[in-house]
């Protein structure tokens, strides 16, 4: 089922909404946590983004597991299958602070909504570096041994 689309591994399709939704969904949750009238107005929305990244993260891990099968294991599949086996758990985090926010701190001030603020930007923060982890270590395992055996020029 997640294994190809249009004759293409389905991977390689999906991870690049991944690595281009999740550091969007990280700023904008961080953005809407720190300024509370971004937050009063745009919350619902940012937590839905969220979610469908949580979606997308899913989708590229079944996926993953799906072309693993088809092109087999190595070093670097492995240690990219490491590193991006916690992502969805990080952007189920992200998902959580998001939603979070929208129902208990949209127009809070106080202890309550800068503690959960605190930990949205922390939340998104650690997402954004988990992200850049997974799409590096996926494409050294796609490329690295491309771009070491040709000259770049």
């Amino acid at each position: 089922m997640f294994d190809t689309f249009l004759g293409l591994p389905l991977h390689v399709l999906v991870v690049h909404a991944a690595v281009a939704g999740i550091p969007v969904a990280t700023v904008l949750t961080a953005a809407v946590a720190v300024r509370r009238p971004w937050r009063e107005r745009l919350i619902w929305p940012v937590a839905v983004f969220d979610l469908v990244m949580l979606g997308v993260t899913y989708l590229a891990r079944e996926s993953g597991e799906a072309f693993l099968r088809r092109i087999g294991e190595s070093s670097a599949v492995t240690e990219h299958r490491e590193i991006a086996g916690s992502l969805p758990y990080y952007v189920l985090a992200l998902c959580a602070t998001s939603l979070f926010l929208a129902l208990f701190c949209r127009r809070r001030r106080g202890p309550l909504g800068g503690l959960v603020s605190l930990v949205a930007v922390a939340v998104a923060a650690a997402t954004l570096v988990q992200t850049a982890r997974a799409g590096h270590s996926g494409s050294q395992a796609a490329w690295g041994d491309i771009v070491r055996s040709t000259s770049g020029r």
